[in-house]
């Protein structure tokens, strides 16, 4: 008779991934940057905190007063922090402490316009816009390539300058020399557009999204040197086999090459093909860093001088960018272009003397300005053809929506 019934608590068990849970302890703490760009808007001692039940940023100095404040309230907060002489400071911190969109962040400090979440459908297509982008280049410019590596192989060639060396070639020998090793070269620039341009543009978006506080230029430098190691793997052996058959009057065909090499010796193919990837990923990487340093430095002088023609005109301000810097790419790699060029095709492994290393630079220099600016057109092009232009990926913010 005495027995009681105990009730056991109710309880709740939240499940959520580690991933999920450091999220939310990030947006309940917002980071050291945040704060310093509130402090922009705000005074130092008015500081925002992240209400979980508001899912919103509220007035640190109110939390005391009242756990979760009314909008009336946070406005009768500030109403006594700024007075009535800082209407312009008042106006600023109603942004601060405005409700969140999900998609935008907050209301009214937020961009009307923002990228919309990609798909893998929608990088597939950026890679094989980027793939024919870097074919359409290779095509237009493989007499001038294969000028320069014959210029950096072939001590007599590589004394004349670029015009009397092309002529040469195509005087004294058919015209079809221009085009030796096409289908490699070809096999080449498809892989390494393909790859290359994917990965960049997953990683340059990834690193922003993991790392808010990144810098966007550092980003996009990280996710190129990313793509370059990446993709070479992939590559290298295209661009072996397309400098061995440009140096030499042997073979006009790259794949021929190949299928001897395989038959010979399969492992010892495998290591010819792949020794030099390190020093052709060197080559790829003081390329790409000088470009993507050249072309923001450039972007952002203009942008500074001409705001009104840069944001007229980004494709063309784009093109123009991405010619000089290019120019200063291809002037900065090519000692190690030369050194390429030389092992791969058995012309010693000892360092040459400086002007033997910049031999055919201005055949590299035409391939890589005019080229790179003709890549930026085409993949743009390509891009928009196949639905994953700028434009297309953009989303608009609806003021009206309920």
């Amino acid at each position: 008779a005495d027995l009681k019934m105990l009730r056991a608590p109710n309880l709740t068990v939240q499940l959520t991934r580690p991933a999920r849970l450091a999220r939310m302890r990030e947006k309940e703490a917002p980071p050291d940057q945040l704060k310093s760009k509130m402090t922009n808007l705000l005074p130092p001692f008015l500081l925002p905190v992240y209400n979980a039940k508001l899912d919103r940023l509220v007035p640190d100095q109110s939390l005391p007063l009242t756990p979760d404040p009314t909008p009336p309230e946070e406005g009768r907060r500030l109403d006594e922090v700024f007075g009535t002489g800082r209407q312009v400071d008042r106006f600023r911190a109603d942004f601060v402490f405005a409700e969140f969109d999900s998609t935008y962040g907050p209301v009214g400090i937020s961009p009307l316009e923002r990228e919309r979440q990609l798909f893998p459908s929608d990088y597939f297509r950026l890679m094989a816009s980027g793939a024919l982008a870097s074919v359409v280049r290779t095509i237009l410019f493989l007499p001038v390539q294969t000028v320069k590596v014959r210029m950096q192989t072939n001590p007599d060639l590589g004394q004349r300058g670029f015009i009397p060396a092309l002529k040469y070639v195509a005087t004294s020998e058919p015209s079809s020399n221009l085009f030796r090793g096409i289908d490699v070269a070809v096999m080449f620039s498809a892989t390494f557009g393909f790859f290359s341009f994917g990965i960049k543009e997953y990683l340059s978006r990834e690193l922003v999204i993991q790392f808010p506080g990144l810098n966007e230029l550092f980003a996009v430098i990280l996710a190129s040197i990313a793509s370059v190691v990446i993709t070479l793997f992939f590559a290298t052996p295209w661009e072996v086999l397309t400098t061995k058959i440009m140096a030499s009057n042997d073979r006009y065909w790259g794949f021929g090459l190949l299928k001897d090499l395989v038959a010979k010796n399969f492992l010892k193919a495998a290591q010819e093909l792949y020794e030099e990837y390190w020093l052709l990923t060197s080559k790829e990487l003081a390329f790409v860093t000088t470009k993507f340093l050249i072309f923001d430095s450039l972007r952002e002088a203009l942008l500074f001088f001409v705001p009104a023609f840069v944001e007229a005109q980004p494709l063309l301000i784009a093109c123009l960018c991405g010619a000089l810097a290019g120019a200063c790419g291809a002037i900065t790699s090519h000692p190690i272009d030369t050194l390429f060029a030389l092992r791969t095709t058995g012309g010693g492994k000892d360092i040459p003397s400086l002007d033997k290393l910049f031999r055919g630079v201005g055949a590299r220099v035409l391939i890589y300005s005019p080229g790179i600016a003709l890549t930026f057109l085409v993949y743009d092009a390509a891009k928009t053809y196949l639905g994953v232009g700028g434009s297309a990926l953009m989303q608009t913010l609806d003021l009206l929506r309920p």
